[in-house]
């Protein structure tokens, strides 16, 4: 509440300085998202709320998507591991309408490792569970194997450019 009180609008944390911004964000998370935070307010106090809000500083698809709904009550969406978790589980299209439910129902009952599908409110259209294996939804690709490298000093090229690299000592 004192970070809304101290700046209760785009305009208002806007003509903050930074380094204010930053104090007041501590215990919040990364100091980068205070300084994006901040940079995005600048740009809706200067130009107003963009329509595609990644283009504000900072605000990639799935942040922009969650302001749209629940800032602005658009019909949108936001996917996150949750909510995806539960449509690649129950194969079910959902609304706007529906995501803070998928969220909560995703972070408490549709659980990634040990789901409960016993106090599920949408069990009767799961895939994962008709198979017996719902913790086995979604399927992911398997990831491509890195290559180790073994040695003590490795020789980088591009072009006619040539790097000499010595591993540090474990």
């Amino acid at each position: 509440h004192a970070w809304l009180e101290r700046w209760p609008s785009a305009e208002a944390l806007a003509a903050a300085s930074p380094a204010e911004v930053i104090v007041e964000w501590q215990g919040l998370g990364y100091n980068r998202r205070a300084v994006n935070l901040h940079r995005a307010a600048q740009h809706v106090a200067a130009h107003g709320w963009p329509d595609d809000l990644t283009e504000l500083p900072g605000v990639g698809r799935y942040t922009a998507d969650a302001l749209a709904c629940f800032a602005f009550g658009r019909d949108v969406l936001p996917v996150d591991v949750n909510v995806a978790r539960i449509g690649e589980r129950t194969g079910a299209a959902f609304t706007s309408a529906a995501a803070q439910a998928l969220m909560d129902l995703g972070a408490t009952v549709c659980r990634p490792k040990t789901p409960l599908c016993d106090r599920c409110p949408v069990a009767e259209t799961c895939a994962g569970l008709v198979t017996g294996a719902p913790e086995a939804y979604p399927r992911r690709a398997a990831k491509a194997e890195r290559p180790h490298r073994h040695g003590v000093a490795y020789v980088l090229t591009r072009g006619d450019q040539v790097a000499l690299v010595r591993r540090p000592p474990k």
